[in-house]
């Protein structure tokens, strides 16, 4: 009896000595003394290892070294000795964002608002978490809750314009900005936004004067920046520019987007002016910026094209023959990004019967809607559901395409779902984008892609390397098994003989020849990738053998390439 009165004694004076001590960490922390507060959250910790308060002021010390990795083993211990701290459960959340794991992100999120679901903070990253996911009308619907819940809150408005540009509904996206410049007229992100509209529908002028309201609002906002270099091409006359971004980067504090926003820049501006050492070298750092909390496994996406081409075999066309949904309206435009997808879309939207869908995630939200393996999943299914996935696709479309012959959707990665298109719409098309591989994963290297996770291979030339080696073999698969019709366009044909590749392509696609496609760059329509600016000037040759300017620093590309890269 005695020593368990003894050891009770020892528990009681442990916790008085572990509050002391955080009181004590509490003080030094208001005062400025980080250090001293450090240390005594430790001695809390070595007092009493599950203190919730204690775990999470050290992950947010871990958090601001760039030890993400500890900062949220932490967090989640904190998470698991006070299930209902609704704040380390938000804490929690972004550091999973920042990790590149936002599925794990979502599931905090989701219980902090169930704890308290007044709490804007968690709400906001809610939906961040779900346009990284791409399930992006939820993303939408949670950003109109917000600026309900808050809507004095400009910041809340930009987020929900951001969420219907990403679904495609430019065009709704303006009022949300207007009403964050009304509520907050000096707002960089909601001037930078404005010009991200402008630059959809081709009003680059009206662009270029939003980036610059952006600036005066706030000279280093790298976003604009980078968008207003990406707006035309830099001259010698833009000196004073390039020195201001030169400037900024030269600064210790840019680190992560801001980083790799301002040397992105450079490479484009370098890369403009001739200097491609220079520009070289801002590409490499802006994608090792990018790379940080990307997770990208490089065997396990070779493995999982390999499943996907001995799932989708001849047996299982042979299966699903005769079922799905009819409907010949869908074409698919696929290949890696920066092959020509964008400028084959505004050739076909150009069409007075063809509507340009943009990416639409909705093929790959049913792939995954599916599970792990959905060719097994579809396997399972009766007649009538692979039409009703067929349907659900067809309605998921734009609503101003329905009067459109036919659809294009340019989700680049489709290339991954196509046994699942062929399935659930027989009667769909598919036109593959090739272009040389040196020229598109050198472009892909030096393009700063909107949403990262979207590519998470693309800030690393051997990564990128494997997965057009990927491509390249999927594809050649589908060449040979797919039971609906697949035409082949390469990037350099399509720019040497533009009127024999169009009038192939709308051979292809069941449409009368129309000279206005020919005149594409002349078509207006929202294009909200980043060929943007591309696509609204004639066909020019200057894109073609671009990596050679490169040469001497592509090397190692060229190696992970292999046969493909020696025949560039």
């Amino acid at each position: 009896m005695p020593t368990r009165l003894s050891e009770k004694k020892r528990t009681r004076s442990r916790t008085r000595r572990a509050s002391r001590e955080l009181e004590s960490a509490y003080a030094r922390h208001r005062a400025g003394d980080l250090g001293g507060a450090e240390q005594a959250y430790r001695r809390v910790l070595a007092l009493d290892p599950g203190n919730a308060p204690a775990l999470s002021h050290l992950a947010a010390f871990e958090h601001r070294r760039g030890n993400l990795e500890s900062a949220q083993a932490l967090l989640s211990r904190a998470v698991e000795s006070d299930p209902d701290d609704v704040g380390a459960r938000n804490n929690l959340g972004n550091l999973f964002q920042a990790l590149g794991r936002p599925a794990e992100a979502q599931t905090q999120y989701r219980e902090a608002l169930r704890l308290e679901p007044s709490h804007l903070s968690a709400r906001y990253n809610l939906g961040k978490a779900l346009q990284r996911l791409g399930d992006l009308d939820a993303a939408v619907s949670c950003f109109e809750d917000l600026c309900a819940r808050s809507p004095n809150d400009a910041g809340a408005w930009v987020a929900l314009a951001l969420a219907r540009q990403d679904t495609g509904r430019s065009d709704q996206a303006f009022e949300p900005l207007r009403r964050a410049l009304a509520i907050e007229p000096r707002h960089p992100e909601a001037h930078n936004s404005l010009g991200t509209l402008h630059v959809e529908r081709g009003e680059f002028a009206e662009a270029e004067a939003a980036f610059h309201a952006a600036l005066r609002c706030d000279p280093g906002f790298s976003p604009a920046l980078l968008n207003l270099v990406h707006t035309r091409r830099i001259h010698p006359r833009d000196a004073d520019l390039v020195a201001r971004i030169e400037a900024l980067t030269a600064r210790k504090g840019p680190a992560g987007e801001e980083a790799a926003d301002l040397h992105f820049a450079l490479g484009k501006a370098r890369e403009d002016l001739g200097d491609f050492e220079r520009a070289f070298r801002h590409y490499q750092e802006g994608n090792r910026q990018r790379r940080r909390g990307v997770r990208h496994d490089r065997r396990m996406a070779e493995k999982r094209a390999a499943a996907i081409a001995h799932d989708y075999d001849a047996d299982f066309f042979l299966h699903t023959a005769g079922q799905g949904d009819p409907s010949s309206r869908p074409v698919f435009i696929v290949g890696m990004p920066r092959s020509g997808t964008s400028l084959v879309e505004q050739i076909l939207a150009s069409h007075p019967d063809c509507f340009g869908a943009g990416e639409l995630p909705n093929l790959g939200l049913q792939a995954r809607s599916l599970g792990a393996r959905p060719s097994k999943r579809i396997l399972e299914l009766e007649p009538e559901e692979l039409a009703a996935l067929g349907r659900a696709y067809l309605e998921s479309l734009p609503a101003d395409s329905a009067g459109a012959a036919r659809v294009t959707d340019k989700m680049p990665a489709n290339w991954l779902h196509l046994g699942l298109a062929a399935a659930v719409l027989p009667g769909a098309r598919v036109i593959w984008c090739r272009r040389d591989a040196m020229d598109v994963c050198f472009s892909i290297y030096a393009q700063q892609f909107t949403h990262q996770d979207a590519y998470p291979y693309a800030f690393d030339l051997e990564d990128i390397a494997s997965e057009y080696r990927c491509c390249e073999r999927l594809m050649e698969h589908w060449t040979r098994t797919l039971p609906i019709p697949l035409h082949e366009v390469r990037y350099e044909r399509l720019v040497e003989d533009l009127e024999g590749v169009t009038a192939s392509l709308l051979e292809f696609c069941g449409l009368p020849f129309d000279a206005r496609c020919l005149r594409f760059h002349e078509t207006d329509r929202r294009v909200g990738t980043a060929s943007n600016w591309q696509v609204r000037q004639p066909l020019y040759r200057s894109s073609l053998a671009r990596w050679r300017l490169f040469e001497s620093q592509l090397g190692p590309l060229r190696s992970a390439l292999g046969h493909a890269g020696a025949g560039g």
